[in-house]
């Protein structure tokens, strides 16, 4: 009975993380808001995103997005269009304000 109510309470500690150091000031802190490098030539800037297979009908795809403009798309699986596809962005700096 006595070993019933010893486990019983390792088992609370290990749950509820008594015994540990859990104040936030050890933890090691991330910088969440890092600034995009400076980019000097934007012919070279490449952007891009790869969707891959889950479990379910996930579509699948990949989208890259050049500095001068260009947009390229693969579509693979579970996506309307399927293929290779490219565009150009109709003003050359759509990025800047």
């Amino acid at each position: 009975m006595n070993l019933k109510w010893i486990l019983t309470a390792n088992l609370m500690f290990a749950c509820f993380g008594f015994g540990q150091n859990s104040s936030d000031a050890t933890r090691p802190q991330l910088k969440v808001n890092a600034a995009f490098p400076e980019i000097h030539d934007w012919n070279t800037l490449r952007i891009t995103l790869s969707r891959s297979l889950c479990y379910g009908r996930c579509p699948v795809y990949e989208v890259e997005i050049h500095g001068d403009g260009t947009f390229l798309y693969d579509g693979k699986l579970n996506v309307d269009a399927k293929g290779k596809r490219t565009a150009k962005s109709l003003t050359h700096h759509w990025w800047s304000s």
